[in-house]
């Protein structure tokens, strides 16, 4: 979530373990004067700030070493990609798989899955149907005593073995416990549940115009904005930063603002220190007030 990875404070620590180590050693050449002064000298890190680190970076580098731009997604737009694609594997085990059910049967799986699948259900009905969801794209099926975490390592081995012997060697029933434990989550804490919701909340979030409010904010903490506070060069990447995104929100704060459910501005301030220099509180609340609108009463 929010992570501060400022190397201010790699700094700040290291210098502290090497006061800690010089005073328990007397004989350690290091001058506890002058480590004094360097805490004194340290420049302080200002935690009323969000500093992103390399994965927040607009500009990244994929794994054929292209660049591209930094895509963050927010819950909402996560379930909806995951659904989407469990459906589409659905459709392709079904072409590949040789049937030798009657067509009737198939329309009738397929009504069962369209209902399991549809974004049109409750949060209740979609958590009872999450087990049906992946048996019908995955081949997952539910195992009550492994999902409970009644049976023992050596009944569950049992299984596995009386599965061989069969020919059901399915082990879907482990391998998506993760998928499994994702799509509760999501169905949980995702806040918008229809993809046109989604799209209008993606659509203001990407309308927001923020403010330069970083140099009053910065004379308020009595910042010198002059100095360069690390040798990174930070300040150049911010710059560079900001020539991308003009007046916009950064990807990650529209993501955090889309699936965090803040009702005033002070709490999505803390939550998102970020948005101290680029909104008003009342431009926040605005906003905020907007997106719970949106929101989707279960």
């Amino acid at each position: 979530m929010n992570v501060s990875t400022s190397t201010v404070a790699s700094n700040r620590r290291r210098i502290r373990k090497q006061a800690n180590e010089a005073f328990a050693n007397p004989l350690n050449s290091i001058n506890n004067n002058s480590i004094n002064n360097n805490l004194n000298n340290m420049e302080e890190e200002n935690t009323g700030y969000l500093k992103f680190g390399d994965e927040f970076k607009l500009i990244q580098v994929n794994h054929n070493l292209e660049e591209e731009m930094l895509t963050c997604l927010n819950l909402s737009e996560a379930r909806l990609i995951i659904r989407e694609s469990l459906l589409e594997r659905h459709k392709l085990m079904k072409n590949i798989k040789n049937q030798n059910n009657k067509k009737d049967d198939d329309e009738n799986a397929d009504f069962q899955f369209e209902q399991i699948f549809s974004n049109a259900q409750s949060q209740e009905q979609e958590l009872e149907n999450i087990d049906k969801l992946l048996e019908y794209s995955t081949g997952y099926t539910n195992s009550v005593a492994i999902q409970a975490g009644s049976s023992s390592p050596t009944q569950q081995q049992q299984i596995k073995q009386q599965q061989q012997q069969t020919g059901n060697n399915n082990s879907s029933g482990y391998e998506n416990q993760a998928l499994r434990q994702t799509l509760i989550y999501l169905a949980n804490f995702a806040r918008y549940r229809d993809s046109e919701t989604v799209a209008t909340v993606r659509q203001l979030l990407s309308n927001v115009e923020t403010q330069d409010l970083d140099y009053n904010a910065k004379n308020i903490h009595n910042i010198d904005t002059t100095t360069t506070l690390n040798p990174n060069n930070r300040n150049t990447e911010a710059e560079r930063e900001k020539e991308l995104l003009g007046n916009q929100l950064h990807p990650f704060e529209i993501a955090q603002m889309a699936s965090l459910s803040c009702v005033e501005a002070d709490e999505a301030k803390t939550l998102i220190p970020s948005l101290n220099k680029k909104l008003h509180d009342a431009d926040l609340e605005r906003i905020l007030s907007e997106l719970n609108e949106l929101e989707t009463l279960y």
